[in-house]
C-alpha cells in the first residue's frame, strides 16, 4: 500500500512523471517483480479454485504478459514477501481482521464461499510453500529459454525475511550502475526508488481503471477454453500498463527546491511523506494528503529556507528536531480548526459571497420583491404558490420584460411577507429563484396594469424590520439555536464576558439583506428584553443575558480550556492553543494501546509517549527506505497520532529502538491471522487461535470496533484490534513447538544459463553482476527514455531558471497560493486568527429559524 494517495498526488503534479517511450518491450538491465500483487491479481481471475494447478498456470502466464512488456537483459528477480517487521505485521493483522469481520458478515447473507482463503498469501503456509517451489522450478526451465540466456533469474520467496519491494531495493542499492524497471502498484516504490542511489529507476504498473480485457469464466468448464485463457486470451494489451519515471519526480523536487543538495532534500521530502501515513504510521489529521496535506508540507518547508538555515534531517538520517518544530509550528494553526471542529466550536463550511443589493432604502414600499431565474413556462398561479409559502401572502404578480433571464415582479399584501421572502429561499420546479426588494417605477412590465386597480401600495416596513431582526438575534444566541450552532458559539467563547461583536453577525447573509448599519443595529437590539447591547458602531457588541453556549455534557473546566485554546490562537500562539484541547482529543482518539503506555487519563503523558513514539517511527521509516531494516521489532504502539503540536514541542533525544532479528515465520502467523484463518496454520498452533483458553485468545476477537471518520472511505477506516504482545506470542508458540520444529529461513535462488547448462546457486544482493547490457544514450539514460529524458530536464532547468518557484499567474489574481503544476508559493505566511474571523462569517448563511 505505502503512502496512501501518493501516487494520484505525484502524477497531478509532476510532468512526465508518466515516460513515454517508442514502444515495446521496454529494456532494462534488470527487471523486479514485487510478486504479491500478481498473485493476488491472479487469484482475482481463478475462477477454479478446486484446481490449485489452475491458478499456478495463470500466474505463469502472467509472467509470460510481464516479459513480453519488459525485456531485462542481466536479472530478473521475483520476490514474494518474506517475514515482516513488526511495524507492518500490525497493518497486516488490522488488514487480514477487517477481512474476515466482513466476510462473517457477507456469510450471513449469502451462501457463497470463496473455497481460498485470500490470508494463505501469506508469509510461512503451505501454500506459499507450494508457490515458492513452482517458481523456482518455472526459473530453472526458463532459464534455457533463448530470450532469458545468460540472464539471471532469482526467486527470493517468502523463507528470506523482508518485504518484497525492500529485498528489492537491497539487490539496486549493491548495483546502482546498472537500469531499473520494478513492476508493482505498490506506491512504496515511488518512495523508495526516489531515495536509492540508481540514477535510471523506473515503475511500471497498471493503469488505475486496468481490468483485463478476458478472465477465465467461472461457467466455462471446458479444458480446451481454458488452454486458450492461458495461453494468451488474458493478455492485457499495452494501453493497460504505464511507466512512471522515478526520475521526473527527483528532476521535479529538485527544481522546486534548487539551493539544496540533492540527497539531503530527498531524505527530507521522504521523512516528511511520514506525516501523511504509510503503513507503519498514522497519517496526521490535519495533513490528509487527499486535503492537500503534502502540499501544505511543502509550503512550510519553503518557508524554512532549508539550505541556508538547515535540512530536517542529518547525514546519518537522524531528525534535527528544532528543524521539525519549525515546520510543524506552521501547520498547528489547520490542527487547531479541527480540534475545535471536534468539539463543536469550528468555523463551518465557507459559503458563497452575497452579490445581491444590500438593504432596501429608505423609499422602498415594504410589500414588492423582484424575481428572477422564473422556468420560462411558469404561469401566474405556480408562481403564487411559489411565493406564498411559510404564510406569506401575495397581492398580485406580473411578468417583467426580459431582465436576468425570465422575471417577475411580485407584490404582497403585508411588509411582514416582503422582508421575510427577500431572506428566504424559494424553488418551482427544483430550480432555486433569486429574490430581492425592488421598486415598481424602475421595471419594465410586460402589461401595465389598470390605473383603477392601484397595484402597487406603499407599507409602513422599517419597525416590521425591526422586529425581525431582533427575533433573529433572540433566536441565534437563545436556547434552541446556540447549543447547537458551532460558529456562533465559537464567538461566544471567544471573550470571557460572552459578548460577540455585532460585525461577525453583520456579515451573516440575512443582514446583508436586511440591515448593515451597525449603530441602528445596535439601537434595534437594545429594545431586547433577553439581550444585553454594549459598545457603539463598530465596537458595538451582544450578548444574551441567560448563556445557552455550554452543551449539558461540557464542565466548567473544559469551557475553561476552550477559552484559553481561543485567546492562544487569536495571539498566534497556534501551538499552546492547541495543548488546551489535548484531553478531548485523547479522549475521541484513543483505542486499545500496546503495554508500556501511559494511563489513558494522563493527557499529557499519553501525548509525549505518542509523540516520541511517532519521531522514532519516521527515524526508522527513513532508514527502511534508504538503507534497509534497523529494527525488526519496533511499531508504533498506538492506532491513532499524537498532534502535530506535540511533535513540535519534544525537545528530548529520540529513543533508538533495537537492532534485532525477523521472527520465525509461525509467529508472524500468529500475529496476523484471524481466528477465521486458524486452518492455514500447523496443527499444533490451532488451539492457540481457537481455544478460548488459550493464553493468548484476546488477540484473536471477532467483534473489534472500526472507527471510520466522516467523509473517509471504507478502507480508510482505523481497525481497534488489541495489540499483541511479543512476549506472550513467543511463550505460546513455544510451549506448543520446539525451537528446532520451527520453520528455517532460506535465501534467495539463482538460476542462470552456462556453458553445460542450467546452474542454480543461493543468490546474495551484492554480489557481482555482468555489466549493463541494456542500451543507452550518451548520457546513460535508457535510450527508449532519451526524448523523456530531456523533456524533463529542460523543465526542471526552466523551472530553476525562474527560482523554483515555478510559472506564475496572469497578475495578482493568477498567482498560485500552493503546490501544484511545478509552483511553490512566495513568501506565503498563513492567515491570521483575526483574517479567519474575517472569512468566517462568509462560511455559513445563519437563519433565524422563523421561515
Amino acid at each position: 500500500m505505502g503512502v496512501p494517495g501518493f501516487y494520484r498526488w505525484a502524477v497531478k503534479r509532476v510532468p512526465y512523471l508518466r515516460a513515454k517511450s517508442c514502444g515495446l518491450p521496454y529494456e532494462f538491465d534488470n527487471l523486479y517483480l514485487d510478486f504479491n500483487g500478481v498473485v493476488h491479481t491472479c487469484v482475482n481471475d481463478w475462477s477454479l479454485q478446486e484446481q490449485e494447478e489452475f491458478l499456478f498456470r495463470l500466474i505463469e502466464a502472467q509472467l509470460a504478459v510481464l516479459l513480453s512488456i519488459v525485456n531485462p537483459k542481466v536479472l530478473l528477480y521475483i520476490a514474494l514477501d518474506g517475514v515482516a517487521p513488526r511495524a507492518k505485521m500490525n497493518q497486516q493483522r488490522s488488514r487480514r481482521f477487517r477481512k474476515a469481520q466482513e466476510t462473517d458478515a457477507e456469510d450471513g447473507l449469502t451462501e457463497a464461499v470463496e473455497l481460498f482463503d485470500r490470508n494463505a498469501i501469506t508469509p510461512g503456509t503451505p501454500f506459499m510453500l507450494r508457490l515458492s517451489e513452482r517458481l523456482r522450478s518455472w526459473a530453472e526451465a526458463q532459464a534455457a529459454n533463448p530470450d532469458l540466456k545468460g540472464v539471471t533469474i532469482v526467486i527470493s520467496c517468502d523463507r528470506d525475511p523482508g518485504e518484497g519491494e525492500h529485498k528489492i531495493m537491497n539487490v539496486i542499492r549493491s548495483h546502482p550502475e546498472h537500469t531499473h524497471c520494478l513492476c508493482s502498484n505498490d506506491a512504496d516504490l515511488v518512495l523508495l526508488g526516489l531515495v536509492c542511489r540508481s540514477e535510471h529507476v523506473y515503475l511500471l504498473r497498471t493503469k488505475p481503471n486496468y481490468e483485463k480485457r478476458v478472465r477465465p469464466d467461472s461457467a466455462a468448464q471446458d479444458s480446451d477454453q481454458r488452454e486458450l485463457l492461458l495461453e494468451g486470451g488474458s493478455q492485457p494489451a499495452v494501453e493497460d500498463y504505464e511507466m512512471l519515471s522515478i526520475v521526473a519526480l527527483r528532476a521535479w523536487l529538485c527544481s522546486q527546491f534548487p539551493d539544496c543538495i540533492p540527497h539531503r532534500l530527498l531524505a527530507d521530502f521522504v521523512a516528511m511523506c511520514c506525516l501523511v501515513g504509510n503503513d507503519f504510521l498514522p497519517h496526521m489529521a490535519a495533513l490528509d494528503i487527499y486535503d492537500g496535506g503534502l502540499d501544505k508540507l511543502l509550503a512550510a518547508y519553503y518557508q524554512l529556507r532549508p539550505a541556508q538555515h538547515g535540512y530536517l534531517t542529518r547525514e546519518d538520517l537522524t531528525l534535527e528536531l528544532p528543524r521539525w518544530s519549525g515546520l510543524l509550528e506552521q501547520v498547528a494553526q489547520d490542527e487547531c480548526e479541527l480540534l475545535l471542529d471536534m468539539v463543536h466550536l469550528g468555523l463551518g463550511p465557507k459559503q458563497l459571497h452575497y452579490r445581491g443589493p444590500g438593504p432596501p432604502p429608505a423609499d422602498w414600499d415594504g410589500l414588492s420583491v423582484v424575481v428572477w431565474y422564473v422556468p420560462r413556462k411558469t404561469t401566474e398561479e405556480q408562481l403564487m404558490a411559489a411565493m406564498s409559502k411559510q404564510g406569506c401572502q401575495v397581492r398580485s404578480v406580473h411578468r417583467l420584460k426580459e431582465y436576468k433571464g425570465s422575471s417577475w415582479l411580485v407584490h404582497f399584501s403585508d411588509a411582514q411577507s416582503a422582508v421575510n421572502t427577500i431572506v428566504s429561499t424559494r424553488r418551482i420546479e427544483g430550480r432555486r429563484l433569486e429574490v430581492a426588494w425592488a421598486k415598481p417605477s424602475s421595471l419594465q412590465l410586460e402589461e401595465l396594469p389598470e390605473p383603477s386597480t392601484d397595484p402597487f401600495q406603499v407599507a409602513e416596513w422599517r419597525s416590521v424590520l425591526h422586529t425581525v431582526v431582533r427575533e433573529s438575534f433572540e433566536y441565534w444566541l437563545g436556547p434552541e439555536n446556540l447549543p447547537n450552532d458551532a460558529f456562533l458559539r465559537r464567538h461566544v467563547r471567544k471573550r470571557r464576558d460572552r459578548f460577540v461583536p455585532l460585525r461577525v453577525f453583520a456579515a451573516f447573509r440575512r443582514l446583508k439583506i436586511w440591515m448593515q448599519d451597525l449603530t441602528q443595529l445596535a439601537d434595534v437590539l437594545r429594545s431586547s428584553e433577553i439581550l444585553e447591547v454594549m459598545g457603539e458602531g463598530r465596537e458595538a457588541m451582544v450578548r444574551a443575558k441567560e448563556d445557552h453556549s455550554r452543551k449539558p455534557e461540557e464542565s466548567k473546566e473544559q469551557v475553561q480550556r476552550q477559552n484559553d485554546c481561543l485567546e492562544l490562537l487569536e495571539a498566534g500562539r497556534s501551538v499552546e492553543a492547541v495543548q488546551k484541547l489535548l484531553p478531548e482529543y485523547n479522549a475521541r482518539y484513543s483505542g486499545p494501546v500496546a503495554t508500556g503506555s501511559p494511563p489513558a487519563e494522563d493527557a499529557a503523558a499519553v501525548q509525549q509517549h505518542r509523540s516520541m513514539a511517532f519521531l522514532s517511527g519516521i527515524e526508522w521509516v527513513l532508514h527502511y527506505y534508504v538503507e534497509g531494516c534497523s529494527s525488526w521489532s519496533w511499531f508504533y504502539p498506538a492506532h491513532y497520532p499524537p498532534l502535530c503540536a506535540g511533535l513540535a514541542s519534544v525537545t528530548g533525544a529520540i529513543l533508538r529502538p533495537p537492532l534485532d532479528a525477523p521472527v520465525a515465520p509461525e509467529l508472524q502467523l500468529l500475529a496476523v491471522l484471524p481466528a477465521q484463518s486458524a486452518p492455514l496454520l500447523p496443527a499444533a498452533l490451532r488451539p492457540l487461535v481457537e481455544d478460548p483458553a488459550s493464553p493468548i485468545a484476546d488477540f484473536y476477537p471477532r467483534e473489534f470496533e472500526v472507527d471510520l471518520k466522516e467523509g473517509d472511505k471504507e478502507w480508510q477506516a482505523t481497525v481497534l484490534l488489541p495489540f499483541v504482545d511479543e512476549t506472550r506470542l513467543q511463550n505460546a508458540l513455544a510451549s506448543v513447538l520446539r525451537e528446532g520444529d520451527l520453520s528455517s529461513f532460506r535465501p534467495a535462488r539463482g538460476s542462470r544459463f552456462e556453458a553445460g547448462g542450467v546452474r542454480s546457486w543461493d543468490f546474495m544482493a551484492e554480489e557481482e553482476l555482468p555489466p549493463s547490457r541494456a542500451s543507452r544514450d550518451e548520457f546513460g539514460v535508457p535510450s527508449q527514455f532519451s526524448e523523456a529524458a530531456a523533456a524533463i530536464l529542460l523543465a526542471a532547468t526552466e523551472n530553476i531558471e525562474r527560482g523554483g518557484k515555478g510559472a506564475k499567474g496572469k497578475g495578482r489574481k493568477g498567482r498560485r497560493d500552493r503546490i501544484g503544476d511545478g509552483s511553490l508559493p512566495e513568501e506565503a505566511s498563513a492567515p491570521s486568527p483575526q483574517d479567519e474571523e474575517l472569512k468566517s462569517s462568509d462560511r455559513r448563511d445563519c437563519q433565524c429559524g422563523i421561515l
